[in-house]
């Protein structure tokens, strides 16, 4: 790995860390004194990849087209516009994370026969 490869990954993980602590900020800002509430079931990609733990919402995207998340269980399409020029996804956190639990063994869609 390059210097330039280096500074590039450094300056990415830095972005993803400040998106982080921004959410946390607010959230610590909403509490109150009442016990906090449930993670709500339902989750856009943009706070989604953050409650599921992964890298960033691309790999989100990405593990979509690959097939791992089943819609209508998994995700489901939030803008309903057929002229719309990009998805926009809403994401089951508690049935996602049960499925990234799984091995990725199982994540390959069944064979036709």
């Amino acid at each position: 790995m390059n210097r330039s490869e280096i500074v590039k990954l450094l300056t990415t993980l830095t972005q993803q860390n400040a998106k982080a602590l921004e959410l946390l900020a607010l959230a610590l800002e909403q509490e109150t004194d009442q016990a906090p509430g449930p993670i709500p079931e339902w989750m856009p990609t943009e706070s989604a990849w953050l409650a599921l733990s992964l890298p960033s919402a691309e790999a989100l995207r990405r593990k979509v087209r690959k097939g791992v998340f089943e819609q209508g269980y998994h995700y489901r399409l939030a803008n309903h516009d057929p002229q719309a020029s990009l998805k926009r996804y809403e994401f089951h956190i508690q049935r996602c994370l049960t499925r990234l639990a799984d091995p990725p063994r199982n994540w390959a869609k069944p064979k036709r026969a």
